[in-house]
C-alpha cells in the first residue's frame, strides 16, 4: 500500500501555566486529503515444485477524503530566551476505504520536541 496525504488538523488547546512550566491538553478533528494512493497484491500458487505467480492486482480502493480525530498532551518550559516543549499525540482516521466490507482505520502516535524563541 502506497499512500501520500495532506492532513489539516483543527484543534482546541487548553494551556495551564505554572511558573516557568506550562502543561497543555489538545484535542481536535483532522481532515485528510489523499494525494496519491495505490494498493496491490501479488498472488502466488505452489503446485508441487512449481510456483505460479499471477499479475499484480489492486487490493482495494481508497477514498480521496477522510476524517478523523487526534489529541495530545504536552509540557513547555521557559529557559533563558527560548521556550522548549515536549508533546505526545495520537491520530486516528476513519473509513479511508470505499469497500464497506473492509475496515481500514490508520492510527499513529508521535512525540515531538519544540523550541520557540521569545
Amino acid at each position: 500500500m502506497e499512500w501520500t496525504n495532506l492532513s489539516l488538523p483543527i484543534s482546541i488547546k487548553y494551556l495551564y501555566p505554572s511558573g516557568k512550566w506550562a502543561f497543555y491538553l489538545q484535542v481536535g478533528y483532522c481532515a485528510d486529503f489523499v494525494i496519491k494512493n495505490k494498493t496491490s497484491y501479488q498472488l502466488q500458487e505452489i503446485k508441487g515444485n512449481v510456483v505460479d505467480t499471477y499479475p499484480e492486482g489492486s487490493a482495494f480502493s481508497l477514498k480521496d477524503y477522510s476524517t478523523g480525530y487526534w489529541g495530545g498532551i504536552g509540557i513547555l518550559r521557559e529557559i533563558l530566551k527560548v521556550r522548549a516543549g515536549l508533546s505526545f499525540r495520537y491520530y486516528q482516521l476513519k473509513n479511508i476505504t470505499e469497500n464497506r466490507n473492509l475496515e481500514v482505520n490508520p492510527q499513529h502516535f508521535s512525540v515531538s520536541l519544540q523550541i520557540y524563541r521569545k
